[in-house]
């Protein structure tokens, strides 16, 4: 008797389910009968003692489920920027060379060289000035903004530029626009530095850079070529194939121990780089202290297989004056 009292109850539901779905636009009407029926069906067999659990007696499935441990992680909104760029830095001075580094995690290099042309060639010696950006990613598919410091270089032996023995302010706007020949994207945007004398803009225009492999790989020994504590060829970076780094420089008397690990996500193609820098001598002795940074194994030109190691370092002002080195050595 029980069951058919429930069996009645259901046929009386879905009619008036059916009824009421005449009046509903077809969409709604037929997906919400059709829900409402299997809901009463489903009470009519939990009256019945069907099942156990969930709604009348029926178990739910859990569909939020979380990823198996180990399973890929998908991709941040900062991956499509990644990779080596490499073209030109223009301000009211003029025309620079422009060497950055992106990881897939946002973080960010970027190198202002001399006078530029954007030969498709990197700048293999050292200019008279030259400056480094710091900073991160905030980014979309094809905008992104990076806020961080701008830090002067070659403070001891170069032209002194506003950056240097200061802090200074940076934010950059970028678009990544798709590329074709020898560049497949580039990035284009606008860079504002502010110090305490004012602000000035700069405008980017970045390929993107074939990539050399991993420096962590690229053992042996390299002639430095554009760091501030070498000179006439008077530094050898030695980098073993645990990515342990080390060098001396007779002319500054700088020496550095380090290490280059693979930077997680971008293992192919960049490296966290670490140094520690000592016994700098004279106007060189600013250098000294604790940096950490970015390098990648670079070809020389866009049509090159070559590798050059490049390294992007800096270290925090406090307590002293901001520093900032970036080396590009070629294999001996």
């Amino acid at each position: 008797m029980l069951m058919l009292r429930n069996r009645l109850r259901v046929a009386s539901g879905v009619r008036r389910l059916r009824a009421n779905a005449v009046s509903m636009p077809r969409t709604y009407g037929l997906r919400h009968a059709t829900v409402l029926a299997g809901l009463l069906l489903a009470s009519a067999l939990g009256a019945c003692g069907g099942g156990d659990g969930g709604v009348g007696g029926l178990a739910m499935a859990d569909t939020a489920q979380s990823p198996p441990m180990g399973a890929p992680q998908p991709p941040t909104m900062t991956a499509p920027w990644s990779g080596h760029f490499v073209g030109t830095v223009k301000s009211a001075h003029g025309t620079f060379f422009g060497d950055a580094l992106i990881t897939t995690d946002g973080l960010m290099r970027l190198y202002v060289g001399g006078t530029y042309s954007d030969s498709g060639a990197l700048e293999l010696i050292r200019p008279a000035t030259s400056e480094q950006f710091i900073g991160k990613l905030d980014a979309s598919q094809i905008h992104a903004r990076a806020a961080g410091e701008f830090v002067g270089q070659q403070c001891a032996t170069g032209a002194q530029t506003a950056y240097c023995g200061q802090e200074a302010s940076a934010d950059l706007s970028m678009s990544l626009v798709p590329g074709s020949g020898a560049a497949d994207k580039y990035i284009e945007g606008q860079m504002e530095v502010v110090t305490t004398a004012g602000s000035e803009n700069w405008t980017l225009h970045l390929g993107h850079w074939p990539d050399g492999g991993s420096p962590v790989a690229a053992k042996g020994q390299f002639r430095e070529l554009v760091a501030e504590f070498s000179s006439a060829d008077d530094t050898v970076i030695v980098l073993d194939g645990n990515g342990a780094l080390f060098f001396q420089s007779s002319h500054s008397g700088c020496t550095g121990n380090g290490k280059l690990a693979p930077h997680r996500g971008d293992e192919a193609y960049a490296s966290d780089a670490s140094l520690t820098i000592g016994n700098c001598s004279g106007k060189f002795a600013y250098l000294n202290g604790e940096y950490t940074g970015l390098a990648t194994n670079t070809p020389g030109t866009v049509w090159d297989y070559d590798g050059l190691l490049r390294v992007w370092l800096s270290k925090p002002a406090a307590p002293a004056a901001p520093a900032a080195l970036t080396m590009l050595s070629e294999s001996m």
